[in-house]
């Protein structure tokens, strides 16, 4: 047997599993394929197991893989009751052990989870706390919460994507998936088609690939992607991370910009079930663990370390400070970027009634594992929103399985009912090269303006000139 690289694994939900924990089977890609052609080989009405079997169908295939395990994990959701108290707003903090411990055993309010994967300590907070006011040393990683404002991408539109893209999906350096991958919203690179008319720089135009994109829908598409992005950059603003802010505050103060959230993060994906001629079946959407190249540029990090120094501000110096211990491997003079992830079930088919769909999103780094299950979204939170830092922890979302609302039953092959999911991201690539360009178009209009009015300053929107000239001049 070959050597496998064990990190793409597929995570495998078990059920049933003890209370306020998750179990996973962790087995080889081909072993999952092998898997579920069995189960396809027989008529739909035996994809079923008994959930038993299942659970000893999979750590058998654990044992044969040599390199899988099963992974317990603290279940964490929105809604979820606990102790006695339920939840909402979900935070997970990296806490950095030597110094808290103490702290620990003072504050009465923290309490302790223990169970097969490890030991959690969970601490109520106000629903709105900041990143930078989370208290004890700790750095938080990942946040979730329902969805907070009006949620539009209905049953129609989902048809729609669904109609639109097809075929093999993008792939990603960072990780593999299962499903389908997609980037849309504008395109940050040369890497999509041209065609359709579309002429002038490819970065005018959205993400898309003439061979698996269905033409004739695309500009229709469009305008359910910039919703979607403007959904995700809300969720994003609003969740109670700092980092876009800051860099929107220290752009403005040191360069004489006004930027905004896109500007950062401009990378937008979807992830979706993707239909398989062969088997007339959809996969659910799945990848691998991995960390994100999701970080500012060196430019922007020595902007942002200048801005706290030169502030003074000691929340806000300990915020990073925290984050450097945590993560002592992190390179120093860049700074991470949030990932926001939009969720949304839907069931065109009316298939939830019979059975219910089951995934995860894990943040292994913290040992937990946050639900995007049917059986969350149907209670009110149809939507749900997360942000993490992906840089820093590692993530992945699991495969899906399905339970038999009757029965219990469970199966891996979809029967019609999977989540969707979208977000933002940033890159300090994007961020090198927009800039650049920017500030090179600024400088241009500015020269031949003063040059024109007798060195008179021009009034730009979004510019402090003053600032940006003084700044452009220091740098040269």
């Amino acid at each position: 047997m070959g050597v496998f690289d064990t990190t793409k694994l597929e995570w495998i939900p078990l059920y049933p599993s003890p209370p306020d924990q998750q179990d996973f089977a962790l087995i080889l890609p081909h072993q999952k394929e092998e898997f579920d052609t069995s189960l396809r080989e027989k008529e739909a009405g035996l994809w079923w197991m008994h959930p038993t079997d299942f659970r000893a169908q999979m750590l058998q295939l654990v044992k044969e893989s040599g390199v899988g395990s099963v992974q317990s994990l603290f279940k964490i959701s929105c809604g979820m009751t606990w102790k006695g108290s339920t939840y909402d707003n979900i935070i997970v903090s990296i806490i950095r052990h030597e110094v808290s411990m103490a702290e620990l055993k003072r504050n009465t309010n923290f309490t302790e989870f223990t169970h097969e994967g490890g030991v959690h300590w969970a601490l109520p907070v106000p629903n709105n706390v900041l990143d930078i006011d989370i208290p004890v040393n700790s750095f938080p990683v990942f946040r979730g919460r329902p969805w907070a404002f009006k949620r539009f991408l209905e049953t129609q539109y989902y048809k729609l994507l669904t109609q639109t893209y097809f075929g093999k999906p993008q792939k990603r350096y960072r990780t593999d998936q299962r499903g389908c991958y997609r980037n849309i919203w504008y395109r940050q690179s040369r890497q999509a088609s041209r065609s359709m008319g579309a002429g002038g720089p490819t970065d005018q135009h959205h993400y898309w690939h003439e061979a698996t994109t269905n033409t004739s829908l695309v500009q229709t598409t469009n305008q359910i992607n910039n919703v979607l992005c403007e959904e995700a950059i809300q969720e994003q603003n609003t969740c109670g991370q700092i980092i876009i802010d800051l860099i929107k505050r220290v752009v403005r103060d040191s360069l004489g910009l006004s930027i905004e959230s896109y500007e950062i993060c401009p990378y937008m994906i979807l992830t979706m079930a993707r239909f398989h001629k062969a088997t007339a079946l959809y996969e659910s959407y799945s990848n691998w663990n991995h960390t994100d190249d999701d970080e500012c540029s060196d430019y922007i990090g020595g902007l942002i370390t200048a801005y706290i120094l030169k502030a003074g501000n000691s929340s806000l110096t300990n915020y990073f400070k925290e984050m450097r211990a945590i993560f002592p491997e992190y390179n120093k003079k860049r700074y991470p970027l949030p990932t926001t992830c939009c969720w949304s079930l839907h069931d065109p088919d009316h298939f939830l009634r019979l059975f219910s769909h089951k995934q995860h999103f894990i943040i292994e780094e913290g040992s937990v594992t946050f639900e995007i299950s049917s059986d969350v979204m149907l209670h009110g939170k149809r939507q749900l929103g997360g942000t993490i830092f992906g840089k820093l922890a590692r993530h992945l979302t699991s495969n899906s399985v399905w339970v038999n609302q009757e029965d219990g039953w469970i199966t891996t092959i979809n029967p019609g009912v999977s989540a969707t999911g979208w977000g933002q991201s940033g890159g300090y690539a994007y961020q090198s090269r927009r800039g650049q360009e920017r500030t090179e178009l600024l400088s241009n209009l500015i020269t031949n303006y003063m040059v024109n009015n007798n060195g008179q300053l021009p009034s730009l929107p979004g510019v402090n000139v003053l600032v940006f000239m003084e700044n452009l001049q220091v740098s040269v």
